[in-house]
């Protein structure tokens, strides 16, 4: 069943096609001129029409990847880094994709993604979340500084509330791998003191037990 939920489905197989992603625009603009509909009336719709399928199937990613489908999220990711002509989205796809192989046990691909995503450097529009991504992603490398690097360059009071336990728990794992103990156990304490969910708290404790064992 786990490895049947895994597959992307028919309706993401079809919304993946570029003449649906592009058709569906196409088609909806035709019916609204061929209605005699006005230009704002076409503009805003059709906007919506061309967007609605890619929009969909970056809603499908997010709930895929919280459930661990890892597999259902890679075809996803993989379709519409395809399909984006945006230097924005193609950076964004990319690390989802990057962190989809690290997840599946594809280091190699994970790796080759990251090397060029570092080439490029980290665009200047990237929020919060595209940064503890891509720290994540370096420390499942073992590159701890690197992890440091992306960090440093947002800090963690640019951060909301609830994604500062992300942000300190992947600090603190870069603060491990490079044995700096004590920096370690403060994000820890924070992180646990913003009252993290059940997965996280697990991850907290798991870290914190690695770093009373090794310091």
């Amino acid at each position: 069943l786990v490895v049947h939920e895994d597959q992307p489905s028919f309706w993401e197989r079809l919304l993946a096609r570029r003449f649906v992603q592009y058709g569906t625009g196409v088609g909806a603009i035709g019916t609204m001129l061929a209605l005699g509909l006005g230009p704002e009336f076409v503009l805003t719709l059709g906007t919506i029409a061309v967007a609605a399928p890619r929009l969909l199937l970056a809603l499908a990613f997010g709930r895929h990847f919280r459930r661990g489908l890892y597999r259902r999220s890679l075809f996803v990711t993989t379709r519409l880094l395809e399909l984006s002509w945006w230097w924005r989205d193609s950076f964004i796809w990319k690390l989802n994709q990057a962190t989809c192989y690290m997840a599946l046990g594809d280091l190699e691909r994970g790796k080759a993604l990251a090397c060029t995503l570092r080439e490029n450097g980290l665009p200047s529009y990237a929020g919060w979340a595209v940064h503890v991504n891509l720290a994540a992603l370096y420390l499942k490398l073992g590159e701890a500084e690197s992890a440091l690097a992306v960090l440093e360059s947002m800090p963690l009071a640019q951060v909301p509330e609830y994604g500062q336990v992300h942000y300190l728990l992947n600090r603190a794992g870069a603060y491990a791998l490079t044995q700096a103990w004590a920096q370690a156990l403060a994000d820890l304490e924070v992180a646990e003191a913003l009252s993290p969910g059940p997965e996280l708290r697990a991850g907290c404790l798991s870290l914190r037990a690695y770093v009373m064992i090794e310091q």
